[in-house]
């Protein structure tokens, strides 16, 4: 049975992860939330719905700063 969005408040107003550790978890929540496909059910080659897909620099400051 899909996470209702009372769960879904619940379980995230609980938790005591890091924004790190929990991001992943909490946007797969959301998604079966309102009833999106997670992105490992529609994108099996992680071209376009991916998390922490690298990105290009084409200027600026630097990477870390």
């Amino acid at each position: 049975m899909p996470m209702n969005v009372h769960e879904f408040i619940w379980k995230w107003s609980h938790s005591a992860l890091t924004e790190r550790s929990a991001s992943q978890q909490h946007f797969a929540d959301l998604c079966e939330v309102v009833g999106h496909p997670k992105p490992a059910d529609v994108d099996l080659t992680g071209d376009d719905f991916i998390f922490e897909k690298g990105a290009a620099k084409y200027g600026g400051g630097s990477a870390s700063g």
